[in-house]
């Protein structure tokens, strides 16, 4: 993890930097604090930087870096003209000053059936009577929680008598302590196209105990022995009959935890869309997380932004298609039993260089999310057999860079090929794992 340098007037003007030579030396939790921390440290608007302070104490109510943390408050308060406000200095504290009504959010039917946990985080203006105003929802989780987040977050009260609006950001925690399976839902989003009524669950078993396959045994032994945890996000289709089909992986804390996903999601059912009277087939996307069976809504929270940390990169975008009568033959790569039993679909990216003969070298996989199952190197596989025209530069071959999306489908497998454009070189530093 990268150091932080513990000058605090650096600390609260510019950048989060390494001081090797700093002691006692701190690390950061994981990659997703340090980028939270950094972004507060780089924003020179104080209203925003306190927005972005109070998001990483949410995530992160305990810090090594929690005095730097404190001191960053201080500044912005005094850039605020609210020096006189109070400090709280536990590792608890989640807005300006303690709220003097506190109320617990309800959990819907449909979220409680879901299982579904974690915190929606709203942000608003503290009023000078305490009341908070312009209230919206910058974490949402969904099935109706986020609205009973902002009832919630509505009637909380702080002290009166401010000299000015004061932003905060609160989450609302919604966790079910009663839960017995280690895995647990923490984001649910449907893309209903417009006319469309929204899915809704109608049942969601989850499996007891570990409740892993043999593939994933070992791993989660180990992330149980340090206290860590699994996730991953899977996309799907849920059908006319309010069954999940055509299953991706779109993100995964590592290989084996989407298809893990996936077998728990799959048996779930679901009341269909509805269209004019008529079920129709609607997209969902889920975020699951694997761990203790009473994960608290912080250590949910940090999971969540350990799975998002930043903006997903836009995939690579090919800049020209090659021409079909430029390969001379191909066979597409095979669908494994394993991954069509599963029901897992997606994209692949494989890299290549074509030779001046037109054969490929340097084959290799390209950025962007495994789909595991043996789909990656199948896929590998197949392409190492393939055969090119030469490319052609000034009437002379040379070699040309080459990306081939592989799409596994139930329905098939369909590939693309495309020359290759030049990739952007990431300069922002990152701490160290």
């Amino acid at each position: 993890m990268r150091r932080l340098l513990p000058a605090l007037a650096l600390l609260a003007g510019c950048a989060f930097a390494q001081d090797r030579a700093a002691a006692p030396q701190k690390n950061w939790k994981d990659q997703a604090e340090f980028e939270l921390a950094n972004a507060a440290a780089l924003e020179t608007d104080p209203a925003k930087r306190l927005i972005d302070l109070d998001k990483w104490t949410a995530s992160y109510p305990t810090t090594e870096y929690l005095d730097e943390r404190q001191s960053m408050y201080a500044t912005v308060y005094r850039q605020l003209n609210q020096a006189s406000q109070p400090l709280d200095t536990t590792p608890e504290r989640l807005s300006p000053e303690p709220p003097l009504l506190k109320v617990e959010a309800q959990y819907t039917d449909e979220a409680r059936l879901a299982g579904l946990e974690g915190s929606v985080v709203v942000t608003g203006t503290v009023a000078d009577d305490g009341s908070i105003q312009g209230l919206r929802v910058s974490r949402p989780l969904g099935l109706g929680l986020d609205e009973q987040a902002i009832a919630a977050a509505a009637q909380l009260k702080f002290s009166a008598g401010r000299r000015q609006p004061q932003s905060v950001t609160l989450p609302i925690d919604f966790t079910l302590p009663s839960k017995q399976s280690r895995w647990h839902l923490v984001g649910a989003e449907f893309k209903t196209p417009a006319g469309v009524s929204r899915p809704t669950f109608a049942a969601a078993d989850y499996p007891l105990g570990p409740g892993l396959s043999l593939a994933a045994y070992d791993e989660a032994r180990i992330l149980a022995a340090i206290g860590r945890a699994a996730s991953a996000t899977v996309s799907f289709d849920i059908d006319e009959r309010g069954y999940p089909e055509h299953f991706q992986v779109v993100n995964a804390s590592a290989q084996a935890w989407g298809p893990e996903a996936v077998m728990v999601v799959q048996s779930w059912r679901f009341h269909p869309g509805m269209k004019a009277g008529a079920p129709v087939s609607v997209p969902c996307t889920l975020s699951l997380v694997w761990g203790p069976e009473d994960f608290t809504s912080h250590a949910i929270a940090g999971q969540v932004a350990q799975m998002y940390p930043s903006p997903r990169p836009e995939p690579l975008t090919p800049s020209e298609p090659l021409a079909d009568s430029a390969i001379i033959s191909k066979t597409e790569p095979l669908y494994t039993e394993e991954a069509r039993n599963a029901g897992v679909e997606g994209t692949v990216a494989v890299m290549l260089i074509v030779g001046q003969e037109g054969m490929p070298e340097s084959v290799k996989m390209g950025a962007g999310l495994a789909l595991g199952m043996g789909l990656e190197q199948s896929a590998l596989e197949a392409i190492k057999g393939w055969r090119f025209q030469p490319i052609l530069l000034n009437g002379r071959p040379r070699p040309a860079e080459l990306t081939v999306q592989v799409h596994f489908r139930l329905s098939g497998v369909e590939s693309s090929v495309f020359f290759t454009p030049p990739v952007p070189v990431a300069v922002a530093a990152k701490p160290k794992r």
